[in-house]
């Protein structure tokens, strides 16, 4: 996700970048989108100890500029109401089939997602169920054994 994410700031300027790390565990994708961007950070994670982890590693890396939901996925009512021009999730397969439908919901169109923590025979899988919302496959790193996917929400004509 790291290399995409660099790749993806080189290549486009977002002033008006709204940004969603969903499952961020220890919020390393969260830290890595605000030392490229120095744009806001809204993170998520069901796990207390995530949160507290987050929290620990942003004072230790001088981020304050965030706000984390303990939450499942986008499950919480703030992040209800929001679109986002870039959301990123390092989690498992089968939550990231399941939130699918929620982030084709808070993408905002032209949006992007950066999805990894899928092994690359399971790559066809995710690119199936995420083209059913919408969501369609721009780029992928192959890593050993794993992959890392780049969507794009494209306006439906």
């Amino acid at each position: 996700v790291i290399r995409n994410l660099e790749k993806f700031f080189r290549k486009k300027n977002f002033k008006k970048l709204c940004f969603l790390d969903v499952g961020t565990g220890t919020g390393i994708l969260s830290f890595v989108t605000y030392k490229l961007s120095n744009k806001k950070i809204n993170a998520t994670d069901i796990d207390l100890e995530s949160q507290r982890c987050f929290y620990r590693n942003a004072k230790l890396n001088s981020i304050s500029n965030f706000r984390f939901y303990r939450c499942y996925g986008l499950n919480n009512h703030y992040i209800k109401k929001k679109k986002f021009t870039l959301i990123v999730s390092n989690i498992l397969l089968l939550p990231l089939k399941k939130l699918a439908k929620d982030f084709k919901k808070h993408l905002q169109s032209g949006g992007i997602l950066i999805v990894s923590g899928i092994l690359y025979s399971q790559k066809n899988d995710i690119v199936n169920c995420y083209s059913k919302f919408n969501l369609k496959l721009v780029k992928s790193i192959h890593i050993e054994s794993w992959v890392s996917l780049i969507f794009k929400k494209y306006a439906i004509n």
